[in-house]
């Protein structure tokens, strides 16, 4: 039998850290373990390709959800799970070409569904048709933890010529029939049931991007996460969201969860938005910016709102209600610039302009992914840039710093967030819940230099952005 890779289509799920953890936003820095992750970025425009490094660093076997999200609006284009065995890791890249992108991996780690045979001895999962899913981000959620005596955990383990004993095995645990709870699962080919613990902080997750053209690689630590979940938060591979007037109950405990707010149905509490967005919240973001046509060197900016999606009306927009009925997101957002060189010199106000421009200065950020293109030069060749030019607003040097202060959209209805699982309320909608205060932010500065007599010489590097809250 065979389980059901998520499409492209509906909303949900991401990540967050406790409110002690050390976090971003709140403390200057990541944790470098935790139970869940965000990767900022993912891009196959042109000849970009993204790797995805995730690591199990316990002694107990691990089940993930790995998400991809698109860039405009962090609909969920694939989503399949990992179970990793004690100490084990999995790696995939994701690659594509102007139609379609797949995830390739050849690692040999149990997933459901399986990954298909690509005929050079790698799998993958199955070809995503873009619609504008060349870039976006990752959501790598730990959704429980077994011990070595339970019977997912003896399926997984690897032996001694590097293979799990029994994928198959393991794979009949995702079925809607086999998820008893948020905590045991029984395989539905044996009747033998697996008992789960909560992930805890034991994952290490990682990620590059390599431009095959230039020869330009680099990477990162993704956003780590401390205490995302306090329970484990096992759901089925048969169908989601999509399917909700058809099977609500199980609707709500398919591959759309665990997400930014928890877990499914079966799983309480679900209040891990609060978490996430207390730490990523940020009224700006300050970095480095160079770009220099006579030396190659460019400066792209990444800005992730993660987790916009969860302010949605889901069953609204199923019910093909017109947007203003259930948006209440925070973007677009509105950035506001002010540009430095490195000698204190700074811009003239109302000097930089952007397209489409609230004020001047300023631009809209409309997507939950975007990329700020500095100068003439272009780093991750992306179709969500704005582009940034000091040198309209008179600063002749080709590097410096800024503050990007980026103030978030009142939705429509106010902003809140829409708590799918709790199902919907007698008006027919799903809970609401206000938010307020910054939006949460997360992403880099891409920076390269490149030499186009001589390809190797190219190098590039990721530089973290610096948030504030004042």
């Amino acid at each position: 039998m065979n389980k059901s890779f998520k499409p492209l289509a509906l909303a949900a799920a991401v990540a967050g850290l406790t409110s002690g953890a050390a976090n971003a936003q709140t403390a200057g820095s990541y944790a470098s373990l935790g139970d869940a992750a965000f990767v900022p970025y993912y891009s196959v425009e042109d000849a970009w390709v993204t790797g995805v490094h995730i690591i199990n660093t316990s002694n107990l076997t691990q089940v993930i959800k790995l998400r991809l999200r698109r860039a405009e609006d962090s609909r969920d284009i694939m989503d399949f799970n990992l179970i990793l065995s004690p100490d084990d890791v999995w790696t995939g890249t994701i690659s594509g070409d102007a139609d379609e992108m797949r995830f390739i991996t050849d690692d040999n780690s149990c997933t459901a569904p399986e990954l298909l045979n690509n005929g050079d001895g790698r799998t993958y999962a199955p070809i995503v048709t873009l619609e504008g899913a060349q870039e976006g981000y990752l959501e790598v959620i730990g959704m429980a933890a077994a011990d070595a005596a339970q019977s997912i955990s003896v399926g997984a383990l690897h032996g001694a010529n590097g293979l799990p004993a029994n994928c198959n095995s393991v794979r009949e645990n995702f079925f809607v029939a086999a998820v008893t709870s948020n905590a045991t699962t029984t395989n539905i080919a044996t009747g033998v049931t697996s008992t789960y613990t909560e992930t805890d902080n034991v994952l290490k997750v990682s990620y590059f991007l390599r431009d095959s053209a230039t020869g330009i690689e680099f990477g990162n630590d993704s956003i780590m996460f401390e205490d995302f979940a306090s329970i484990p938060m096992m759901t089925h591979q048969e169908f989601g969201l999509e399917a909700y007037s058809i099977d609500p109950a199980n609707a709500l405990n398919g591959w759309d969860f665990p997400d930014v707010r928890g877990g499914g149905n079966n799983a309480a509490p679900r209040d891990s938005i609060d978490v996430v967005r207390d730490s990523l919240a940020a009224t700006a973001v300050v970095n480095d910016w160079s770009y220099n046509p006579a030396t190659g060197a460019a400066t792209d900016w990444v800005v992730t709102f993660p987790g916009q999606y969860a302010l949605v009306d889901f069953y609204s927009e199923l019910a093909g209600d017109p947007q203003t009925a259930w948006d209440y997101r925070e973007i677009p957002a509105t950035a506001t610039f002010v540009v430095f060189d490195r000698e204190e010199g700074s811009a003239v106000p109302g000097g930089l302009n952007f397209s489409p421009s609230p004020a001047p200065d300023s631009a809209f950020l409309p997507f939950e992914v975007n990329v700020v293109r500095w100068g003439d030069n272009d780093v991750l060749e992306s179709r969500f840039a704005t582009d940034v030019n000091p040198a309209d607003a008179g600063i002749t040097s080709p590097f410096g710093w800024a503050r990007l202060s980026v103030e978030g959209r009142t939705g429509l209805l106010g902003n809140a967030w829409c708590d799918v699982a709790a199902g919907p309320d007698p008006a027919g909608d799903c809970t609401m819940t206000s938010v307020s205060g910054p939006v949460p932010m997360v992403g880099f500065a891409a920076w390269e230099r490149t030499f186009s007599e001589d390809l190797d010489r190219n190098y590039g590097r990721i530089v973290e952005h610096s948030f504030t809250t004042s």
